[in-house]
């Protein structure tokens, strides 16, 4: 990648920001309300997430093995 390249994604980046979401916020969201208890054992209180981190989180939590 061009060093031109890094800079226009950078700047894009800062004029574009990820929305990010605060554990209160993601509980009260219909989108994850299936999995609220999830949410509520797995996000720490005053960690921002991305809605893709959240995702992620819980798939990882859903995949994992049960002994």
């Amino acid at each position: 990648m061009k060093q031109s390249e890094k800079i226009e994604k950078t700047e894009t980046a800062e004029k574009n920001p990820v929305p990010v979401f605060y554990k209160a916020s993601i509980l009260r969201s219909k989108r994850f309300e299936h999995r609220r208890d999830a949410c509520k054992a797995l996000l720490k209180d005053d960690v921002p997430y991305t809605l893709e981190q959240v995702e992620q989180i819980l798939d990882d939590f859903m995949k994992g093995s049960v002994n």
